[in-house]
């Protein structure tokens, strides 16, 4: 068995009803297959034109993939993003944005899956909404023919990812109590330094790299 199908047996030994996004940002097209013989199906990517260069390189032997985007997403990139058939956007944070990928969005796909990314512990250097600002974006979201609001999405602050993880829990509370939403919202919370403790809370999606590829290398 190779690291990678044993970490991922490992990890999804602990997850319970949790489904695993395995993150495989700055990894080789081969570690997404070896992975995939595996059995894993959901896996992330933060930057647009490597994903978009990932669904292209594993289409026609992986096309079952389901592609999760979990990095900032500008307007300006969100064409790209929306023509990719099984993906779910974990990152939408504005009305601009939801609008842009719901126009993008082709009328022969099924409508783009995607959860609100809630900024929990208030760090500037983090991407997302404020709660208020989420249950604004949820109604936006909520009318716009081409989207699916399937959940929220947060980082874990460093050292206190318990009291953000709380704070995803108490804002789908907030969320789901301020519009009547059909689907309960699923959360995406947990990466590979505190996903044992989101699986604990109460994760629905966690998101998980370096434990199971090993740390990344980044282009000098």
């Amino acid at each position: 068995m190779s690291n990678i199908a044993g970490a991922l047996r490992d990890i999804k030994a602990g997850l319970g009803h949790a489904k695993l996004v395995a993150v495989s940002k700055t990894k080789p097209v081969e570690a997404i297959l070896e992975a995939y013989a595996a059995g894993q199906r959901l896996f992330g990517e933060n930057y647009v034109q490597e994903l978009v260069k990932k669904t292209r390189a594993v289409q026609n032997v992986a096309n079952d993939i389901e592609w999760h985007f979990i990095g900032h997403l500008q307007t300006n990139k969100a064409r790209d993003i929306a023509s990719i058939p099984n993906c779910v956007v974990q990152t939408v944070d504005s009305d601009k944005l939801a609008r842009r990928l719901s126009d993008l969005r082709p009328g022969d796909l099924d409508p783009l899956r995607v959860m609100i990314q809630i900024n929990t512990s208030g760090e500037l250097t983090k991407s997302g909404c404020t709660v208020d600002g989420a249950i604004e974006l949820a109604q936006v979201i909520g009318v716009l023919p081409r989207l699916r609001l399937i959940g929220l999405m947060t980082i874990g602050a460093p050292n206190s990812s318990a009291d953000s993880f709380q704070a995803l829990i108490d804002a789908r509370n907030v969320i789901e109590k301020a519009i009547k939403l059909e689907e309960k919202l699923e959360l995406s919370m947990g990466m590979s330094s505190d996903y044992q403790l989101a699986v604990r809370m109460g994760a629905d999606y966690v998101r998980v790299g370096s434990a199971i590829f090993g740390e990344r290398t980044y282009p000098q």
